[in-house]
């Protein structure tokens, strides 16, 4: 197994538990959020903080790993049409244009990430970057994720003209 393969892999179980926890802390959250409102009559300012919060980096994160298993979207009404050798090519243009996708929303997230050292959370008085700075760190994470997805197809593109030689 390659080494990029082995870091991703590595990258990958940490991501799925900081996801695990992420997840349950949203759950619990909206659940505390619901009794408290709705039977006791209050409002916890800082679950107003947390639950968009945990929301937010759910999703970055779970983008990162969904890229790693293609299960982004693709189009497949193309590729299933395609000769074996243009699919490969056809599966490497997409993986190609979803990291450079991540590099655009890495791109992004940098702005984002200034503006979240200027705003804080209304109800908390937490400063945003906590929040916005999920934009940047899952656009990277795409972007190497993607990015062990391109040199494995290249590997394996390598290795099989090897085989056919």
């Amino acid at each position: 197994m390659p080494a990029v393969s082995r870091f991703a892999d590595a990258l990958e179980r940490i991501l799925n538990q900081l996801l695990a926890w992420l997840s349950l802390t949203l759950l619990a959250a909206l659940v505390v959020q619901v009794v408290n409102r709705y039977i006791l009559g209050l409002a916890w300012p800082f679950l107003q903080f947390l639950i968009p919060f945990s929301f937010v980096w759910i999703t970055m994160l779970g983008s990162a790993v969904a890229v790693r298993h293609k299960l982004h979207f693709d189009v497949d009404l193309i590729s299933s049409r395609l000769p074996p050798r243009a699919r490969e090519v056809f599966g490497g243009i997409m993986s190609a244009t979803v990291l450079l996708g991540g590099l655009l929303i890495a791109w992004t997230g940098v702005g984002f990430a200034g503006l979240g050292f200027l705003k804080k959370d209304s109800a908390t008085d937490i400063p945003m970057i906590y929040t916005y700075a999920s934009i940047l760190v899952g656009g990277v994470l795409i972007v190497l994720l993607a990015l062990e997805r391109v040199l494995v197809q290249v590997a394996r593109q390598g290795a099989q003209g090897e085989a056919t030689r």
